[in-house]
């Protein structure tokens, strides 16, 4: 068998033929990558997209994202249950907080309530308890002051009784001597000044300015003492005592005067020795009077 080869031309197309194949290969996948980035710049598709490209071309995965949507539903669904339930414990929680602090003011209310009601009781008792010894107080005070007066009484008695009784002792002693009856006299004397000291500190303890009062306090005493005195003697002077001598009662009339001024006399220096007392603070008048 004899082998022909092609003509030198021909044969050298066809050596050559696999080489620009093989370079026309070389430069399309040279210029691959730049045509593939250029596409790349005119449009890139998101993974959206992808993810739809995707399970549009296999069922199964649209079934696995179907499935994943459902769990991620009821996920959603339960966080927002178990929202929806740690707002409601919340708010429990809350107003339970609220009714104990409520429950607890309230208990605080009544307990300062009654704290305040007892105060006020004891408050009470205590204004009771003062009042009992403010009113004791005031008891003892007067009782104090009751006989400080019966000692200032008793004290101008004894000044009174004092100067009464040796103002008239003169006169006495002239007309009764030293005997009994001068005795009794000063006795009987000092008695009647002795109850116009008293009756003088009573008499005058707001007025002891009034010159009037005094005088008519020293002149009813004096004639009360005196005019018995001078009643007695003008009816000695009677001869009998069936008839009465008006002679004789006209020539006693100048003693039984003299009777009347000794006793208006001695409770006049019985006056004078008490207002003198009252000056020197050494008897002190009755409460509420004034001394200018």
């Amino acid at each position: 068998m004899t082998l022909r080869l092609p003509a030198t031309r021909n044969a050298t197309a066809v050596w050559r033929r696999p080489q620009r194949v093989a370079q026309s290969r070389f430069e399309a996948n040279r210029r691959l990558p730049y045509v593939r980035h250029a596409a790349a710049e005119d449009k890139q598709p998101s993974i959206e997209e992808l993810a739809q490209e995707l399970v549009l071309r296999n069922p199964e995965a649209a079934a696995s994202m179907e499935r994943v949507g459902d769990a991620a539903r009821r996920v959603a669904e339960l966080q927002a249950e178990q929202a929806r339930l740690a707002q409601q414990i919340a708010e429990e929680a809350a107003e339970r907080v609220a009714t104990l602090r409520a429950e607890e003011r309230l208990q605080d209310t009544n307990l300062a309530a009654a704290e305040v009601v007892a105060a006020e009781k004891l408050l009470q008792a205590a204004q009771l308890q003062a009042e009992g010894a403010e009113a004791q107080r005031r008891q003892l005070e007067w009782q104090l002051a009751q006989d400080a007066d019966r000692v200032e009484s008793g004290k101008a008695g004894g000044v009174a009784g004092a100067a009464g009784t040796l103002a008239s002792l003169p006169f006495l002693l002239s007309e009764y001597g030293t005997g009994a009856e001068a005795v009794l006299g000063l006795a009987g004397l000092a008695a009647s000044c002795l109850l116009f000291g008293v009756t003088y500190r009573y008499a005058v303890r707001q007025d002891l300015d009034r010159g009037h009062l005094k005088g008519g306090v020293v002149a009813a005493f004096g004639l009360v003492r005196g005019i018995p005195q001078a009643t007695d003697l003008l009816l000695a002077a009677s001869p009998t005592k069936d008839s009465f001598n008006f002679a004789a009662a006209l020539a006693a009339l100048p003693q039984a005067a003299l009777l009347v001024g000794e006793a208006v006399l001695a409770f006049a220096f019985a006056s004078a020795a008490l207002e003198f007392a009252f000056r020197q603070g050494l008897v002190k008048p009755l409460s509420g009077s004034t001394i200018q």
